[in-house]
């Protein structure tokens, strides 16, 4: 026989068991199994002695000594070397080499202890007669069935037993030959079969309990290991409560989860850990009813702080269906909770200022829409910051929100407790006032606002002056839906801003055309380049000094299909609000340099540029590419620009101007003196021009201050080498005074009004005439 090594595992391999064995479990089997058979060694040897005996003894008294000593030898043996071999398992230690080594032996120890008793069964079936002969044909197979039961927990060795034996038993009896031993023979047959298959079913049938056995006691393990991980390392805790729903056996962590480490815990009811509440009443009706539930969320109070708790649990019961409690598990989710909140404040609440943000608004106001009576007052106040984007332009968007901070704090100082401000985005506030008895409530309102949005603003020690632009509206008489009312409000807003500023105005039909009128504008703008229906004017610039024409200013017109001529006053606005300017403001410039080019080279355009266009990065390719189509030179194009131009992003503005500059076009300060900071505007860029104000020039030929101011600006411009141009001359008193005053150029309507393009080169000659120095003559300019 071969040893048992590595490549005969597969003795005990699947085909020899009713049930598959898992090739990880094969070595595992064979050390139960080795167990199993060392373990009945006692028992078995005793078994097999008592057959043995009594079977020696029918032998002896048959005279068959021969036998009975084969018997008494095979008994011996297979009772010492097992009991032995027993012994010295038990005192080894184990592993897998020795399990091997084991069943090697119990294979060898079946096949040796088959042979005996087969060559004791063959002699004494040769020799016994009689009643010994009947006797043992029963005792035989009773022996072959013992011995297969001895060793049927390892089946390859009942196997070799039960055969071995049973060929010695048939072989006798064949020998013998007479119709009773051979029909004795074959039942013999029949029965080794037998035991042969009761032997595959008990060694089956030990595979499978001790399989089972295995994957049990793993599972219990495996439980055991996570929940004693659980409950040390988990968020989780386990909960039991008995038949009265008291708590029993609680862990360690659920008592400090709880906070009840120092008061009575076990016993007490399991809802009275929570807080009264909705939630707290579907859990305590689940655990009335012994119903199965998941993730129920509860709250509860642990020293100081409010904790929520997930809770989900399942019932215990008996075999009759009776309720002995419940069991569950418990997550603390407080974190999750807070940060549902947090999440939901946020859709609620502006980041910024901690105020309710649009869709709140929204919603409150359709709830006070909806509980509002006609007899009843409310009102809704929409409010935005003057000069705001300037002071988010010139100090940061740092700064702006801090007065957009500041600003929420001083409005909802002004509003009463039932009151609701809103940021509804950028500068804009919306205020509801729910609860008002008369129209003049919520003017005051208004006013008080106004009169705290004036207060300065001190950043850093840096003072920022800003104030509050007022809309308002009112419930039933203006609209009852909520964004009717807030659309009405915002166009009260628009007209306090068209008005001046820092004021409020009442929501009134007409607004709502004026808006839809600026609507029309807007729409037909953009369409107006297409049509080819802008049209430039053109207004000349004199010199003083030579009466001459040195150049013209390019004017804007709109010729509108149906409103006929439309002037910049009325849709330029329209355009810098809605950013038409940077396109409006690029055909100016392409337009005008085309028309220059047809002029005398002595002339020169100058075109206006707006806040927006400054910050388009197309400016400066559009100059270039006009320029270069044009075949004008740079020197002959002047752009005329404001202080806002310089209030907004003055370093990327200053920038721009520069490089402008270096392309040898000429810049123009408008307005000069209607601003904060003139003469540091001056200071930052080496202006060719500065236009002076038409304000200063209207009272020059009446007022002693106009004249001292146009004095020092002149005076100013001639040191740093620019030259002063006087708008707005009417009068030719006013122009004496100018001419007077050291003024290098004026325009006005006193020399002629704006032409279109088709017109300069004759007025130009008219006006040369008109313009001798010193004294020009006013009647001439007018019959030009």
């Amino acid at each position: 026989m071969e040893p048992v090594g590595k490549r005969r595992v597969d003795l005990i391999g699947p085909w020899r068991f009713q049930v598959k064995i898992p090739h990880t479990r094969m070595m595992w089997l064979v050390g139960q199994q080795v167990k199993a058979f060392h373990r009945a060694s006692s028992a078995t040897n005793v078994g097999n002695a008592v057959a043995g005996i009594v079977t020696a003894t029918i032998a002896a008294l048959s005279s068959h000594f021969l036998a009975a000593a084969m018997i008494i030898i095979a008994i011996g043996y297979a009772a010492g070397s097992r009991q032995l071999r027993a012994r010295q398992y038990v005192t080894q230690p184990h592993s897998k080499e020795m399990d091997r080594a084991e069943l090697a032996w119990i294979l060898r120890h079946g096949s040796i202890s088959g042979l005996i008793w087969g060559t004791a069964n063959f002699c004494m079936m040769l020799s016994a007669e009689g009643p010994q002969l009947q006797a043992l044909m029963l005792l035989l197979p009773l022996t072959i069935l013992t011995g297969s039961l001895a060793t049927d927990m390892v089946f390859l060795a009942a196997v070799r037993f039960i055969i071995l034996a049973a060929i010695g038993l048939c072989a006798g009896l064949l020998l013998r030959g007479t119709p009773e031993t051979i029909v004795s023979a074959f039942v013999i047959v029949v029965y080794a079969l037998a035991f042969l298959w009761l032997a595959k079913l008990s060694a089956s049938g030990f595979a499978i309990r001790n399989l089972r056995t295995k994957e049990a006691k793993e599972a219990a393990d495996t439980i055991h290991l996570l929940l004693n991980d659980y409950e040390e390392h988990s968020a989780d805790w386990l909960w039991e409560t008995d038949a009265q729903k008291c708590i029993v056996r609680p862990s360690t962590r659920f008592r400090d989860a709880a906070g009840r480490q120092r008061v009575p815990f076990v016993g007490a009811p399991l809802i009275d850990l929570f807080e009264a509440g909705h939630d707290r009443d579907i859990l305590e009706l689940l655990i009335e009813k012994g119903q199965s539930f998941r993730d129920v969320i509860v709250s509860l109070i642990v020293g100081d702080d409010r904790k929520w708790w997930s809770v989900s649990g399942r019932a215990i019961c008996n075999d009759q269906g009776k309720l002995l409690g419940m069991r569950g598990v418990a997550t603390d989710v407080s974190a999750a909770k807070l940060a549902e909140a947090k999440i939901a404040h946020l859709a609620q609440y502006d980041g910024l200022t901690d105020l309710p943000n649009r869709m709140l608004f929204h919603e409150t106001l359709a709830r006070a829409l909806a509980k509002h009576e006609d007899q009843a007052l409310l009102a809704v106040l929409y409010l935005d910051l003057d000069h705001f984007k300037s002071i988010n332009d010139t100090l940061g968007h740092a700064a702006g929100d801090q007065v957009l901070k500041i600003a929420a704090t001083r409005i909802n100082s002004c509003l009463g407790r039932h009151d609701l401000v809103a940021r509804m985005g950028g500068d804009e506030f919306a205020i509801l006032l729910p609860e008002i008895k008369q129209h003049e409530a919520a003017e005051s309102v208004a006013k008080a606002i106004i009169h705290a949005m004036a207060e300065p603003i001190f950043l850093d020690g840096q003072q920022v002056n800003t104030g509050a632009s007022i809309g308002m509206t009112f419930a039933s008489e203006d609209g009852n839906e909520a964004l009717d009312l807030i659309k009405n409000a915002d166009m009260a807003l628009y007209h306090s801003k068209q008005n001046g500023r820092s004021q409020f105005s009442r929501f009134e039909i007409g607004m709502h055309q004026a808006l839809q009128a600026r609507r029309k504008i807007e729409m037909d703008l953009r369409v107006a380049i297409s049509r080819d229906e802008l049209e430039l004017y053109y207004q000349p610039l004199v010199n003083l000094k030579t009466g001459e024409t040195s150049g013209y200013e390019a004017l804007l017109r709109w010729n509108h299909p149906e409103d006929g001529m439309v002037m910049p006053g009325t849709f330029i606005p329209v355009a810098e609000e809605t950013g038409l300017i940077v396109q409006l403001g690029e055909w100016v410039i392409r337009n005008a340099l085309m028309e220059v080019a047809r002029w005398p080279d002595h002339l020169s355009v100058s075109v206006n540029l707006s806040p927006a266009q400054m910050r388009s990065p197309n400016l400066l390719p559009t100059v270039i590419h006009a320029l270069a189509a044009s075949g004008v030179p740079a020197n002959r194009l002047e752009m005329e620009i404001t202080e806002t131009v310089l209030m907004q992003d003055s370093e990327a503005n200053l920038t721009v101007l520069h490089q402008l500059r270096s392309l040898g076009v000429r810049i123009a300060l408008d307005d000069f003196g209607t601003g904060y900071s003139s003469l540091n505007y001056l200071r930052s860029f080496p202006f060719d021009k500065i236009k002076i104000d038409r304000c200063f020039v209207d009272d020059v030929d009446s007022r002693d201050d106009s004249r001292a101011i146009i004095r020092a600006v002149t005076g100013l411009a001639q040191s740093l080498g620019m030259v002063t141009t006087a708008e707005g001359v009417e009068r030719e008193d006013q122009l004496e005074h100018l001419r007077g005053e050291g003024c290098t150029e004026v325009q006005g309507y006193y020399f002629a009004k704006p032409l279109p393009a088709r017109n300069v080169v004759g007025r130009v000659m008219e006006v040369d005439a008109v313009v001798p120095a010193p004294t020009p003559k006013r009647s001439v300019s007018k019959a030009a």
